[in-house]
């Protein structure tokens, strides 16, 4: 039996028929293939939400509004407010609080919201004048201190006026009395009143009248375009207009206030200058003025 056993085993270990084949190597394992790439989507922004514009306030509601932004303490409060939105109306401005708070500014600063402000050394300029225009026409001083003591329309004598001066008005008045009453006024005057500007807003008379020849004015025309400048409602007519009715692409109402005091367009006109003055090498004088002038004119 042992025999038997080891022949098998021997026989199995031969060279026979049999052909051994080893395993087939392990087929590698293929990567996956890579896939599309993962999509991004972008982060939308947050969405904006864009303030809603205030509606102007209409005629009705803008007393009310200019009452809001007006000073402490003035008086005769309801009648400055009324004045300045009926000039907005008149003459389609909107009634923005930054264009009201405008022009309150304006308003404060010139008069301190009196529509006719005292002027001081008023009755010193008028004498001086006197004395200039006796000089140019050689008149003697005996004839001028004559007519001066003549009583004028008031009652009062006008050396009494021309003492007595605390206003730009009063001024005026005095000098259209003058030249219509006094003896030789037309020929010592010829036309001519110191008063150049007026009113709350102190705005030119020149302005004024050059305004009601654009626009037809919104008032009854009690005398003169040159007294209604010294009215309330009148100054601030020619004063809202002067300061805001005229197109102009400012950033900053700080503009519309330089050319108030300078002129419409002085500040556009002084960036002009100032960026011709930069090409060009030479430093010029921003005034706003672009004009040449020859012999003074």
């Amino acid at each position: 039996m042992p025999l038997l056993l080891l022949a098998v085993i021997v026989g199995c270990a031969t060279d026979g028929g049999y052909e051994s084949r080893p395993s087939p190597p392990a087929r590698p394992e293929l990567a996956p293939a890579p896939g599309p790439p993962p999509t991004t989507t972008a982060a939308r922004p947050p969405a904006v939400s864009l303030p809603i514009p205030l509606p102007y306030p209409s005629e009705r509601e803008g007393p009310a509004t200019a009452d809001t932004l007006l000073p402490a303490g003035i008086g005769e409060r309801a009648g400055w407010a009324a004045d300045i939105v009926a000039a907005f109306v008149a003459l389609r401005i909107p009634l923005t609080a930054e264009n009201l708070c405008a022009v309150i500014s304006i308003i404060a600063q010139e008069s301190t919201f009196q529509a006719d402000p005292p002027v001081p050394g008023l009755s010193r300029i008028v004498w001086q004048e006197l004395d200039k225009r006796r000089e140019k026409y050689a008149i003697p001083k005996v004839v001028v201190d004559v007519a001066v003591s003549k009583k004028s329309p008031d009652g009062r004598s006008y050396r009494e006026r021309i003492d007595a001066l605390r206003t730009e008005k009063q001024m005026n008045a005095l000098y259209d009395a003058m030249i219509s009453e006094l003896p030789g006024g037309r020929t010592l005057f010829a036309g001519y009143n110191p008063v150049r500007t007026g009113g709350p807003m102190q705005v030119s008379v020149e302005f004024a009248e050059q305004q009601v020849r654009q626009r037809p004015y919104p008032y009854p025309l009690r005398d003169s375009v040159r007294d209604e400048v010294f009215s309330r409602r009148g100054g601030l007519y020619f004063g809202i207009a002067m300061l805001l009715d005229y197109p102009a692409s400012y950033s900053q109402m700080i503009y519309r206030f330089a050319d108030f005091n300078a002129g419409r367009y002085s500040s556009r006109n002084a960036a002009f200058q100032d960026a011709v003055g930069r090409l060009g090498g030479q430093r010029l004088t921003l005034d706003g003025d672009l004009l040449r002038y020859q012999g003074g004119v």
